[in-house]
């Protein structure tokens, strides 16, 4: 499905949605500013939000809540969660903004790491897979 919400509509009359800063397998990540706030957060649009079916919204709703409950420095927080029936049942994750460089960019400009390097990196990241695998969340992408 194509994104119903470019840059510069408003999610669920609440988020402004600006520039793509990203995505995945699941969905599509904007740069937005919460209206009421006039707070920077990000905002992730599920893919095929026209076909969520009220089982798939249950399930959406745990994994959101569920992703809400973790509380980790290797971990986004997920602040806000919702269905925009204005713009055909898409569902929708609000996460805080990290600003930086991603790692593909990172790898682009640098060249590839050693593994002296990258162990940190690498125990940070299963540190934060850990947690989650903990508290029963699973991520999708890896």
């Amino acid at each position: 499905m194509t994104n119903p919400l470019p840059g510069g509509g408003v999610l669920d009359g609440r988020y402004l949605l600006h520039q793509r800063i990203g995505g995945g397998r699941s969905g599509t990540v904007y740069r937005a500013t919460h209206i009421a706030l006039q707070k920077t957060v990000a905002v992730k649009l599920l893919h095929d939000g026209d076909r969520l079916a009220a089982h798939d919204f249950a399930q959406f709703r745990t994994e959101a809540e569920a992703l809400g409950r973790l509380t980790h420095p290797g971990i986004v927080s997920v602040i806000d969660f919702g269905v925009d029936p204005e713009a055909g049942g898409t569902p929708y994750l609000v996460m805080e903004i990290i600003d930086g460089v991603t790692l593909s960019t990172w790898l682009a400009e640098r060249g590839a790491v050693d593994v002296v390097e990258a162990l940190p990196w690498l125990r940070q990241m299963a540190d934060a897979l850990d947690y989650a695998h903990g508290h029963g969340v699973r991520h999708g992408d890896l």
